[in-house]
């Protein structure tokens, strides 16, 4: 059986994850031109203050960087 993993949990667990790299990921507000021009998430790399990464999909990026186990599941 799958366990539910809340979104901000997950969020938590990848910017655990990505912090050891110097890097955040970010949630961009719908309606605006970042969200248009990055997607609803992205990475930020705070050394170098540039984004990373952009039109993240957090269910791979958290099976990725195993901060989201094969038992859990990403609630909606």
């Amino acid at each position: 059986e799958k366990v539910s993993v809340s979104t901000k949990a997950l969020i938590g667990r990848i910017n655990r994850k990505l912090a050891k790299n110097d890097e955040k990921l970010k949630t961009a507000r719908e309606g605006t031109r970042l969200f248009g021009n990055v997607g609803k998430y992205y990475i930020v790399n705070s050394y170098k203050n540039m984004v990373t990464d952009t039109h993240i999909d957090l269910d791979k990026l958290g099976r990725k960087l195993d901060a989201l186990k094969g038992y859990e599941i990403l609630e909606d």
